[in-house]
């Protein structure tokens, strides 16, 4: 543990109050990179389900129907589009996995939380993106994060690339969860986020969304956090019990989002519940 001076502590919590340039800078470059795998192969998809990988080319039928040319990924859509509480787990390595309710996603999650984790063991994520779009500029969503207060946080923007209005909701530090069952009311967000930020601070968050209000209907979820341990800050002037580490998780556009499930249409104007979740706490 690493011992800090006042003028470096200070220069650190700047930089973990707001997602830094060198971030936002990474963040813009593995958007680009997605972007070219996607226009490379902009007509196939990849998913996982029970256990096995399926992926297929497809071609679009009036505008917005999607044709799987793979028979078995052409019958699992139409098995998911009668289904509807599917769910989707997004992967931080921008994997996706599909269950066929939230109580089946959740017998499996000690295995998905291990693999998670991996991932961010292995690459040493600090941000992940996981929804891009080539037709728009994103904004820099940097903006104060409270790592004394909140345990995690979730930023809803209006319109894609974080732009707009924007809502935040907050897990309070050692708090288990944040629940909010109708964003209609009080946030005003109901159908209309179209792109989102998700942070936990100082350990592990899933966020589950909604299309429903109560936790109902097809679910979006995610685990963010990062490993490694805090810098102890304890002997400074301005004492803090530890300095917690955030990480990050960028939708720049949900219309990239696919609800499988719905006609096989997209996330966009579609969150109307959320539950945020801690799972493991590091250096509180």
């Amino acid at each position: 543990m690493k011992v800090l001076s006042l003028s470096l502590l200070s220069t650190l919590l700047f930089c973990c109050f707001s997602c830094n340039n060198n971030e936002f800078d990474g963040v813009k470059n593995e958007f680009s990179e997605l972007n070219e795998t996607r226009s490379n192969n902009e007509l196939t998809t990849k998913f996982i389900y029970h256990g096995k990988t399926y992926e297929s080319s497809y071609e679009i039928i009036n505008d917005s129907l999607k044709r799987y040319n793979n028979p078995d990924v052409e019958m699992l859509a139409q098995k998911f589009d009668a289904s509807p509480t599917l769910t989707a787990f997004y992967y931080p390595n921008h994997e996706i996995e599909y269950f066929d309710s939230e109580e089946e996603l959740d017998a499996s999650f000690d295995r998905i939380k291990e693999k998670v984790e991996n991932i961010y063991n292995q690459q040493k994520l600090s941000y992940f993106v996981m929804a891009a779009n080539s037709r728009v500029i994103i904004d820099d969503p940097s903006n104060p994060v409270d790592i004394m207060n909140h345990d995690a946080e979730l930023w809803l923007y209006d319109d894609v690339a974080f732009l707009d209005r924007r809502e935040d909701l907050y897990l309070q530090a050692g708090e288990k969860i944040f629940e909010w069952p109708h964003l209609k009311d009080k946030y005003n967000m109901n159908d209309k986020t179209s792109s989102f930020c998700a942070i936990s601070i100082g350990g592990f968050t899933r966020f589950n969304l909604y299309e429903d209000d109560n936790y109902r209907s097809h679910c979006m979820s995610i685990i963010v956090g990062n490993q490694g341990d805090p810098i102890d800050v304890s002997k400074t002037p301005y004492s803090l019990s530890s300095l917690r580490l955030t990480n990050h998780a960028y939708a720049i556009d949900l219309k990239e989002c696919e609800v499988l499930g719905t006609k096989r249409s997209s996330w966009n104007d579609r969150i109307t519940s959320v539950r945020i979740e801690r799972l493991l706490s590091i250096g509180l």
